[in-house]
């Protein structure tokens, strides 16, 4: 019974940790789902200010991006720049007169040493000046040699020229390398356009002047000549009202050889407002042209991207519904990416070749750009980069985030700092007020999301198991209390499902025999190991997790305890039994004063029943001695019925006084071995004239049970009345029988007795009648006294025995009387 319960808690057990392993799946789900997998840890932080800008390179290819900080001296009018070594320690500086431009900052491998040359660009309010540094030898190869001056056009003191693009190839003609540069400026008309020149001395080589700014060149074979044409866009930025040449109010598409002639005629696109942005892809083996363009007015033409062919003509197109504002656009750098990504003004687009859409990115419409694409996490994958004025975004390539970041101040510029040292990809953020360095760090969350799981689960379990103790303990505490606790004549116990007693109260104390003790967290079953009653009533609440109750009673020396026990089971919320409450009701006094009522009603009936045969004899005297004194012969059979008749009645007080004389006198067992075949040839021998072919007599002992611990007096007469009763049912034809066997205690199998069965096939008891065969003066016989039952119930009783009956009316019935095998008790 108490595996039973065990396995139901097992399986309540299972069911907590299935739960908690559900709470903690959903937990960690709900936090990853609201949480990116990677977070921002600021490193350093600085003030900034236009003067200042640092940036990170790996110049000697080391896989360590060394620190470069360019700025401005406080106390001069001369800027320079700093190169820190891998350790972060300062390695050199390098001193310019003019102003850097920070977004025009190139690396190149300009001397084949495998180690990168700084090339970057200073102005001041005329001229356009190249720098080349040799970090490697601390030389300057080229110092602040000017290229280009500033034009007419710009009747202001202040040259807006904040940008140039460039690109730098071997010329085999030349035999050196050259260099293309695209100036980007603002409010002026030239110098705007592409311009070569020759590195070693400076020259300008060739140039195309445009009023719309050269925003991007490429340099591809389109005709399989094995000679590459350039291919360039120009924006419209309607600095203009000229609308001669390659003018600023059009976007335009246009494709030049080496000598910057036209090859075909120029594409014209759009107008103001509009943009075109392109790159080059593969396509079925095949070089095409990926056009993009954006409107930002809400009318036509409508945005679109296109695939084209090197001479303009347009193979697919696809149009966008509605004008979103397109922002911006990527292509990775390997043309044979089957992708490209498209930002408008409320979110990114992932398209391939064909034109179908991929995946989508709703990021609100807060202008963002690009800002690169590259294995920014360190994860042999590639993500993308997305910024505006206030945001970071970092995504996968299908446009997952991975990384976030919000500043409080406007973002001027960015940079990645990749540091296999630290392992951690970093970050420089230059807003209009400081400079941050951030190292992005997988969220602990994401990271350790298995042992987080974990140890969610085991926290939830934990909870769970604390809450259904908790409420077990508090209905346990309830329970008792509502069994008034302090009754002195109740005495309780709780204990938990397994038997571990967890609280009593004293009247469990005062009601236990006096060398019989109780503790906390010992067994009940150990406690009160022998009382049979009371186990059985235990075990039978534990099995069925029914209330049960039962009239007990033991004797330790002198001490007697008469009550009665009550088991009840408490339930937890999942309707599995957590605890039991015992109680144990003292019934002692209330037995005394039942036993002197009866005790009194069994003498007023001795004497009621001697009283009338007296008062017969009396009568029957009287009228014997008239008769005597007037002696006639018709008066002698008159006497003789006098005298049969006092004579009945003294025979009818003599067995009433014999059975009386014999419940009374009943004096406590006096305990031997006895040889059992000899107890039951005993007892049967005065009954021996009974017993012949018609009514036979069968024995069958065991012989596990071959002697007992009893008082053989007491036995004989307990089975001369057994006897008696069955010769009775029966008459003079049928069978009884005797059969002994040694058995287990059916509550506890170290524990032994000794089991009689004495049966009959006689007429049976009705049912009715076998509850009332063993109270005082039941009897159906016509010159029974009802007292031979009672008797024998006080001998088994008195032997710690147990005496049951069963019978079934025209089948016969069967007393069982069982004795312990060995008792070991002290008598005075």
């Amino acid at each position: 019974m108490i595996n039973s319960i065990r396995k139901r808690y097992v399986k309540l057990n299972f069911t907590l940790a299935s739960a908690a392993v559900l709470f903690s799946f959903l937990t960690i789900l709900l936090l990853l789902s609201s949480a990116n997998k990677y977070e921002p840890k600021l490193i350093s932080s600085g003030i900034a200010d236009q003067f200042t800008f640092s940036t990170y390179l790996d110049l000697n290819r080391n896989g360590i991006d060394e620190k470069f900080d360019f700025g401005k001296a406080l106390e001069a009018e001369n800027y320079f720049f700093h190169q820190y070594d891998d350790n972060g320690k300062l390695k050199e500086q390098f001193n310019f007169s003019n102003h850097f431009l920070f977004s025009s900052i190139f690396n190149y491998d300009l001397n084949d040493d495998n180690f990168e040359e700084l090339v970057l660009f200073t102005k001041d309010d005329s001229l356009l000046y190249l720098s080349i540094v040799d970090l490697k030898n601390s030389r300057f190869l080229k110092k602040e040699f000017s290229i280009i001056k500033k034009p007419a056009s710009v009747v202001t003191d202040y040259w807006d020229l904040n940008k140039v693009v460039i690109k730098i190839l071997f010329d085999e003609s030349l035999d050196r390398n050259v260099m293309y540069l695209s100036p980007i400026t603002g409010h002026s008309i030239h110098p705007r356009g592409l311009y070569k020149f020759d590195i070693q001395t400076g020259e300008l080589l060739n140039k195309l002047e445009t009023t719309a700014p050269v925003a991007k060149f490429v340099f591809i074979d389109t005709n399989n000549d094995g000679i590459n044409e350039i291919v360039l866009s120009a924006g419209s930025s309607g600095n203009t009202r000229d609308k001669t040449g390659i003018h600023d109010n059009s976007n335009w598409l246009i494709k030049l050889n080496q000598d910057f002639e036209f090859v075909n005629e120029p594409l014209e696109i759009g107008e103001f407002l509009n943009g075109i942005e392109f790159d080059i892809v593969k396509h079925n083996n095949r070089d095409l042209i990926l056009l993009i363009f954006s409107n930002r007015k809400n009318q036509d033409p409508k945005e679109f991207f296109a695939l084209m062919d090197f001479d303009f003509n347009i193979l697919n197109k696809k149009e966008f519904e509605r004008n979103e504002g397109i922002r911006n656009f990527f292509k990775t750098s390997n043309p044979f990416d089957n992708f490209f990504y498209i930002l408008t003004a409320a979110a990114v687009y992932k398209y391939d070749i064909d034109f179908n859409k991929l995946n989508t990115l709703n990021l609100g419409k807060d202008d963002y750009s690009f800002e690169l694409f590259d294995d920014i996490l360190e994860s042999d994958g590639k993500e993308l980069l997305v910024r505006n004025q206030k945001n970071v975004f970092i995504l996968t390539d299908d446009l997952e985030i991975l990384f976030s970041y919000e500043s409080e101040n406007t973002i001027r510029d960015m940079e990645l700092i990749k540091n296999v040292k630290n392992s951690n990809s970093e970050l420089l953020i230059l807003t209009d007020k400081n400079l941050k360095v951030f190292s992005i760090h997988k969220n602990l969350l994401a990271q350790y999301r298995v042992p987080a799981f974990l140890l969610t689960s085991f926290l939830f379990y934990l909870i769970l198991l604390l809450l259904h103790k908790a409420f077990s303990k508090v209905a346990r505490i309830s329970g008792a209390y509502n069994y008034s606790y302090d009754d002195i004549n109740l005495g309780l116990i709780i204990t938990d499902y397994k038997g571990a007693i967890k609280s009593f109260n004293k009247s469990v104390v005062y009601n236990l025999p006096p060398n019989l003790h109780i503790h906390k967290n010992e067994n009940i079953f150990d406690i009160f190991k022998g009382n049979y009653d009371l186990i059985d009533c235990i075990k039978e609440t534990f099995k069925t997790e029914k209330e049960t109750s039962r009239e007990i009673s033991f004797t330790k020396g002198d001490y007697k305890f008469v009550g009665k026990v009550n088991v009840l089971p408490l339930f937890t919320l999942f309707n599995i039994p957590h605890s039991f409450i015992i109680k144990i009701q003292n019934l002692t006094e209330e037995i005394h004063k039942e036993r002197n009522s009866l005790w009194a009603s069994i003498s007023q009936k001795v004497a009621h029943d001697i009283k009338t045969p007296l008062s017969t004899i009396q009568l029957n005297l009287t009228a014997l001695k008239t008769r005597i004194n007037s002696l006639h012969e018709l008066n002698k059979d008159l006497i003789n019925d006098d005298i049969e008749m006092i004579h009945s009645e003294v025979k009818h007080i003599t067995n009433l006084t014999k059975s009386f004389l014999k419940f009374s006198s009943l004096n406590k067992p006096s305990f031997q071995w006895i040889d059992t075949k000899k107890l039951i040839e005993d007892s049967a021998d005065n009954f021996q004239i009974f017993f012949d072919s018609d009514l036979k007599f069968n024995t069958e002992i065991s012989e596990d049970a071959k002697t007992i611990w009893v008082d053989p007096n007491q036995m004989v007469q307990l089975f001369h009345l057994l006897i008696e009763n069955a010769i009775d049912a029966v008459g003079s034809h049928g069978i009884i029988s005797i059969t002994v066997d040694l058995a287990e205690h059916i509550s506890d199998p170290n524990e032994k007795y000794v089991e009689f069965l004495i049966s009959d096939n006689g007429k049976g008891i009705p049912e009715e009648e076998l509850s009332k065969i063993f109270e005082p003066y039941f009897t159906k016989k016509k010159e029974g006294t009802g007292m031979g039952l009672t008797i024998a119930r006080k001998i088994v009783q008195d032997h710690n025995g147990i005496i049951e009956v069963t019978s079934k009316l025209n089948f016969g019935t069967t007393f069982s009387v069982k004795i312990p095998h060995k008792i070991e008790q002290k008598y005075d």
